[in-house]
């Protein structure tokens, strides 16, 4: 089963179908929806489905923080001191050149 929604796709992540989850957040995120980038983030925070990833969440929360999503916002701060200079660097050029899909 794929989420082909936001709802779905937080409803597999609550049952912990990480698989469906993270495919349904991906999807979304990629579409540019800002929910669907901080799960994301929260998901590579945690290491819930995919291998623990602070570049990776530091990536997502910011997507989502530049459209006003203040959780994100937070968890990007928190996130961005685990990061090197390099890291945080390398994050911040790819979010500036990313569009949705």
């Amino acid at each position: 089963m794929q989420a082909q929604t936001l709802d779905q796709a937080v409803a597999a992540f609550q049952r912990a179908d990480y698989k469906t989850a993270f495919a349904g957040f991906k999807r979304l995120a990629d579409q540019g929806n800002p929910k669907a980038q901080s799960y994301l983030g929260s998901m590579f925070t945690d290491g819930k489905g995919v291998p623990r990833n602070d570049q990776s969440a530091y990536f997502w929360f910011l997507l989502s923080s530049a459209q006003g999503n203040s959780t994100a916002a937070k968890n990007r701060d928190i996130v961005e001191k685990n990061l090197t200079p390099q890291q945080r660097a390398n994050a911040q050029a790819t979010a500036r050149v990313w569009q949705p899909r």
